[in-house]
């Protein structure tokens, strides 16, 4: 199986937003401006030579060096290992791995040295890039075949981004380490790994990441023999790479889907079915191995060059032509040989064996073959499995606090000294008698030094205890307090003619929301999610819901669009810089119970109409109530309706559930499925049904978000 792996290169080296940074010219520019301070210039320089690596590695080695060379004249520590990184990745990039993990461990020691230094405002820096440093060498490694030693280096880097509190480099370590396991056909724990992943990409909306899962979820099915669903991640994963751009993961979904299709044919050819089919299946193959080919030469990544021509020499054996086989093969080889990817070289001589038998050669193919099976079993020899299960088990141990590490260093001392002075036992034996008496005053001293530890512990578990109980009084409380600012059942009652609210707030107080209010003859109803959830969430809702209050009691507002700009407009005005992205999506609707029309305006969302006719997605516009990339006025729209229509309203709590038989979301589309499904039956009914839909779906997962929807009998 050939897993796929993670890449996080990204280094964070000031608080500047760098996707708010100038196009490539205007960062030369940039740089070559003495008139601009060090540190703007050299930021220019450090992001322009980064975004050139994967495409142009030996101009990002160029400029990094002269980035290098000035970050140490100034001192600008922060650049000078950044430009070290860069250069180590340049490396990584052209396949030269020596010269790659040379430059990372000379970023290891200059990290170490500032984490350790005098100045305290390059502290976090330092250790946050070291977790990500320690991931980039275990991707050289795993790139090399050498997986214990990748395993090593992803463990510790998942132990400093877990201290740090760095999510998104939390999910890489974590399928890095789902990659290696599986490698190893250690199927339980990679799936653990990559579920883990998975659910914190989706969590903090990391794409590159959730398509690196796919893909290895993808490969671990192939592994298995379970062909189709295979193919299904695979797919997911391609079109979440092209969606971001991600040149160099659409070559790794484009190589894996090409071994997929290869794959195929070898299972219709043993199953004896049609040639037709058994070509049609390598033809496949060779779209999708000479697509990631070009792309892979396009990009300079060497290594899946020499994947995907071992793929097409493959497929040419099958296809009838071995001589094209060996051609294709042989530059494989080359490459992987350059490159020193054990894992390579091993697949292109595996390949030169067949082609070569296919030609009746075989005195050139037995050398193909014995270096095969070498290479082979170094890889998976049971000495390199033991090597990692050591390394979880070490990873395991040094997370917790053992009260008697002192002690199993002394019985380690003792069973060397043991083992050193064995020609002399007459003489231990009296050392170890009297080591026997002073270990045993020892062990009484920590016994007693325990007891009052314990009660101290005891103690301190009753105050935590205490306090925590104080934390969960608290935040009950403010959920009364919250639930008095959702619209009440008597006033819904009053104003609506048959309705349900589904309400589950993924903790004790929630971001999502459901208000209403009365201004005249017009009746206003809000389904809306706050950013966030639990405590910030709730505080955000109160404030939405006051500016909603305001917007039409107190100043007169009657469109839901304008009432939608006004909100946005007090929360850009009166929030800080940090929080101005802080806001809501929603939907407002607009009851005017003289004229009969009903109006409404959307902010990420789209409201769905249930009429005789079927389903309808009503428009809506693609910005939050907030600061975002739109700044257009908020449309507001008039629903056509006829009497008995429905109208749902949600939040995306309930779409974006992971659960099912394969732990994935849930979705839009399979929710507006089950509305139309259940769209007939009483508010009462669909309550219940979606509810425990939930729940089936969730399972025993986590809530992963507030959940409100609301269904209207117009």
């Amino acid at each position: 199986m050939s897993l796929l792996k993670y890449i996080f290169l990204i280094l964070t080296l000031t608080f500047v937003n760098e996707s708010k940074l100038q196009g490539q010219d205007s960062l030369i520019t940039t740089w070559n401006n003495a008139s601009k301070h060090d540190t703007v210039r050299a930021m220019a320089m450090h992001v322009y030579s980064r975004r050139l690596a994967f495409n142009n590695p030996d101009t990002t080695l160029i400029l990094s060096n002269q980035l290098l060379q000035f970050s140490k004249e100034r001192g600008l520590k922060k650049f000078e290992v950044g430009a070290r990184n860069n250069i180590a990745l340049s490396y990584y990039v052209k396949g030269e791995y020596k010269l790659a993990i040379d430059n990372y461990s000379e970023s290891v020691t200059e990290l170490k040295a500032l984490i350790f230094g005098q100045d305290t405002t390059l502290k976090v820096f330092a250790k946050t890039l070291l977790g990500k440093t320690y991931n980039n060498i275990g991707n050289v490694y795993l790139d090399k075949g050498d997986y214990p030693l990748a395993l090593d280096f992803y463990f510790q880097s998942l132990k400093v981004v877990e201290e740090m509190g760095d999510k998104k480099a939390q999910s890489i370590a974590l399928g890095n380490v789902g990659i290696i396991y599986g490698i190893q056909k250690n199927y339980e724990n990679s799936i653990k790994y990559f579920v883990k992943s998975l659910q914190m990409d989706s969590l903090t909306g990391f794409k590159s990441g959730m398509a690196s899962n796919y893909s290895n979820i993808s490969n671990l099915y192939q592994e298995k023999g379970d062909l189709k669903i295979s193919l299904i991640y695979q797919l997911k994963s391609l079109d979440l790479r092209k969606e971001i751009g991600e040149k160099d993961g659409i070559v790794l979904s484009l190589v894996s889907l090409g071994s997929l299709n290869a794959e195929f044919g070898y299972t219709a050819e043993r199953e004896n079915k049609p040639k037709e089919e058994v070509t049609a299946h390598f033809n496949n193959a060779v779209k999708y191995f000479s697509e990631a080919l070009n792309l892979a030469r396009e990009i300079g990544e060497q290594r899946n060059e020499a994947v995907a021509l071992m793929g097409l020499g493959n497929c040419a054996i099958k296809l009838g032509d071995p001589a094209k086989g060996v051609t294709l093969c042989e530059n494989s080889l080359t490459i992987a040989e350059k490159i020193q990817s054990d894992g390579e070289i091993r697949d292109a001589c595996k390949c030169l064996y067949y082609a070569h038998t296919a030609l009746k050669n075989p005195a050139k193919a037995l050398p193909y073959f014995e270096r095969f099976i070498s290479i082979r079993d170094t890889l998976n020899s049971a000495e390199r499995i033991r090597e990692i299960a050591q390394k979880q088990f070490e990873f395991d141990y040094t997370k917790k606090a053992a009260a008697d590490s002192l002690r199993a260093h002394e019985q380690k001392i003792l069973i060397q000294a043991e083992l050193k002075n064995e020609k002399t036992r007459r003489y231990f034996l009296y050392g170890g008698l009297l080591l026997v008496i002073v270990f045993a005053a020892f062990m009484y001293s920590r016994y007693k030094i325990s007891q009052e530890q314990k009660q101290i512990i005891e103690k301190q578990k009753t105050l935590v205890e205490e306090k925590q109980k104080e934390i969960v009084d608290s935040i009950q409380y403010a959920k009364k307090i919250q639930k008095t600012l959702l619209a009440h059942d008597a006033f819904l009652n009053q104003e609506l003619n048959d309705y349900f609210i589904l309400y589950k707030p993924k903790d004790i107080v929630s971001g999502d929301f459901y208000w209403a209010t009365k201004k005249e003859s017009r009746f206003y109803f809000a389904v809306c999610d706050s950013t966030g959830h639990g405590v910030p969430g709730a505080f955000m809702s109160l404030l939405n819901a006051s500016l909603l209050n305001e917007a039409i009691v107190e100043k007169g507002i009657e469109k839901p669009g304008d009432i939608f700009n006004y909100v946005r407009a007090k929360l850009i005005s009166n929030m800080s810089a940090e929080a101005q992205k802080d806001g809501m999506d929603g939907v407002l609707i607009c009851v005017d119970k003289v004229s009969g029309e009903i109006s409404y305006a959307a902010a990420n969302n789209k409201p769905l109409l249930m009429t005789s006719n079927g389903a309808l997605e009503l428009p809506g516009d693609k910005m939050p109530i907030g600061i975002g990339e739109r700044k257009d006025d908020f449309t507001t729209h008039n629903i056509s309706y006829s009497k008995g229509d429905r109208l749902y309203l949600f939040t995306d709590g309930y779409a974006d559930q992971f659960g099912g038989e394969k732990g994935k979301k849930f979705k839009h589309k399979q929710l507006e499925q089950l509305i139309t499904e259940i769209n007939h039956k009483s508010s009462n009914e669909k309550k219940e049904i979606l509810n425990n839909t939930f729940e089936k779906w969730r399972g025993s997962l986590e809530q992963v978000d507030d959940v409100c929807i609301a269904g209207l009998v117009l």
